[in-house]
């Protein structure tokens, strides 16, 4: 009766040294699109390729074809939840398949007007109230500075946020290689290593509470208390127990089409 349980703690322990490489950097491996993905805010379209994670608490899938790679992150954690859509979120992408900053995607990117979401209020509810101020993204070579576009201006990358129930859905399409049409792309080849990073920005505890602690984006009238599991659950949004930004990278060895 215990030799099944065994068999299936070793499969985990192997998943997981499979996943997670010796320099702590987490290994995967894209899957090839088949013209499955589109950039709409859903992970309807993802299934298994959603490989979720313990900590950070997210879920990251990775697609490729011969033009473009796709991107997935999603979470049910409201703090980065909190973190993405009131100060964004920066896909890094290595071509060398290490941790190089040679191209980044920054959305949304806000000028003076971000939002100040309240992740004590349901996601779905505000959403409809802060999607339309996610109309910029920011590019950012590897020198650094960044060029800002409106999302229908950058030619060839798609990005879209989206709320669930199940949480928060982050999707990016970007160009595996330039063209004149497509000047930003990542600088790969299907069957290529990549690097590619997550990372969001520190922000002040009024950015993640909202003043006073109700949301002024996304809601009409004042903070509903209780939330997601009512006022003081999940985690702490300020203080010595908040969590840590999101900074994470992902080594993906990229796919070819099946035969």
């Amino acid at each position: 009766m215990k030799r099944p349980k065994f068999i299936s703690l070793a499969l985990a322990a192997t998943f997981i040294s499979t996943l997670i490489g010796c320099s702590g950097t987490i290994e995967m491996a894209s899957s090839w699109n088949d013209n499955a993905v589109k950039i709409d805010g859903s992970n309807a379209e993802w299934g298994s390729s959603l490989k979720p994670l313990s900590d950070p608490p997210v879920a990251i899938g990775i697609r490729n074809d011969a033009q473009f790679l796709y991107v997935c992150l999603t979470t049910q954690d409201p703090f980065y939840e909190a973190q993405i859509i009131n100060g964004g979120l920066t896909v890094w992408f290595d071509p060398a398949g290490q941790q190089e900053k040679s191209l980044g995607i920054r959305f949304p990117n806000y000028g003076e007007n971000a939002p100040h979401w309240n992740p004590r209020e349901p996601l779905t509810a505000s959403f409809p109230f802060l999607e339309p101020s996610f109309r910029e993204l920011a590019i950012i070579g590897p020198d650094g500075e960044p060029e800002l576009f409106s999302v229908v201006e950058a030619k060839g990358i798609k990005v879209k946020i989206g709320a669930t129930e199940s949480g928060l859905v982050y999707e990016m399409q970007v160009p595996l290689k330039p063209s004149d049409t497509m000047r930003h792309a990542v600088g790969a080849t299907e069957t290529q290593t990549v690097g590619i990073g997550f990372e969001t920005a520190e922000l002040g505890g009024d950015r993640l509470q909202g003043p006073s602690g109700r949301a002024t984006a996304g809601t009409r009238g004042g903070g509903r208390r209780g939330g997601r599991g009512g006022a003081g659950a999940g985690p702490s949004l300020d203080g010595a127990g908040r969590p840590e930004v999101l900074d994470l990278w992902t080594k993906v060895l990229l796919s070819s089409p099946r035969q």
